[in-house]
């Protein structure tokens, strides 16, 4: 698990994602709502001609909705054959992580 890894706040706290798993960063503007999803899914984007989920991790997390802020971004990420949007408060910088800098969830 040592890499470069995307670091984002998602309210008070702080996550990281394999950089490797990471396709597109983009700034957030909205997404087109579907109905009967969870509440937690913000809707679709298209990013390259592809398109994407998205999922409200504030939502997904038990958070309340957060105003939007220029900082909202959405990390597109691929696990696997799944590739899906992350809504969060702001992507911070790719950081180097080693193993012990994590905690269970």
């Amino acid at each position: 698990m040592n890499g470069l890894h995307v670091s984002f706040r998602v309210g008070n706290a702080d996550y990281a994602v394999n950089a490797a798993q990471v396709l597109h960063l983009d700034s957030y503007d909205q997404a087109t709502r579907v109905p009967g999803v969870p509440d937690y899914v913000a809707g679709l984007v298209q990013v390259r001609g592809r398109v994407v989920p998205v999922v409200d991790l504030r939502a997904r997390f038990g958070l309340p909705a957060g105003e939007p802020t220029p900082d909202r971004r959405v990390i597109v990420v691929q696990i696997g054959a799944r590739v899906a949007g992350l809504l969060v408060d702001s992507a911070r910088e790719v950081v180097q992580l080693d193993e012990s800098a994590f905690e269970a969830p």
